[in-house]
């Protein structure tokens, strides 16, 4: 099972004929045991369509967006999902079709301890029960969980500075086109 939360600092740099359409990040394809699938949800078409046009760039979608996934609203209307073909890994990006990301490790939490922020019922394992996880349908409960991870990672790592979120600028209309 889902043991940990690993964070990641990724570093991307778009290839010019992305940049082009003004994007630095593609559409978001399904990844299944680390290979490209499509979507799971919508006929994108085989990932080589977009490693064609624009090199192996990393993709993302806005939940808001509703495109290629969630189809409906969800708890978290502001998340954003990525993805990072392992063809475009380097060392240092430089937006050639074979080198748009590198990452690096920036620490990880463990679930259980994650869980024990919030003691209670409602969710037990190995005698251990949490109240965590309560509310998985409820915006201020899933706000809740967010800042916790985060206020977790401030203080397990605080010599790691807060990096705000790359913005999703994948624009459906534009990349297709």
């Amino acid at each position: 099972g889902i043991m940990r939360i690993k964070r990641i600092l990724v570093t991307t740099k778009a290839t010019p004929e992305l940049f082009l359409h003004g994007m630095n990040y593609g559409v978001r394809y399904s990844y299944d045991a680390g290979k490209c699938t499509g979507s799971n949800t919508l006929n994108l078409g085989p990932c080589s369509v977009t490693w064609d046009r624009f090199g192996y760039v990393p993709g993302c979608n806005n939940f808001g967006d509703k495109y290629p996934w969630p189809a409906v609203d969800t708890c978290y209307p502001e998340g954003i999902w990525y993805d990072l073909p392992l063809e475009g890994k380097c060392e240092k990006p430089t937006g050639a079709w074979n080198c748009t990301w590198s990452a690096e490790d920036a620490g990880e939490i463990r679930l259980d301890e994650l869980e024990s922020v919030v003691p209670g019922y409602g969710y037990c394992c190995h005698g251990n029960c949490t109240g965590f996880w309560q509310g998985v349908w409820i915006r201020s409960a899933c706000d809740r969980r967010v800042q916790q991870a985060g206020d977790m990672f401030r203080q397990k790592y605080p010599e790691m500075l807060d990096k705000p979120l790359a913005s999703c600028d994948f624009n459906r209309q534009r990349f297709w086109a």
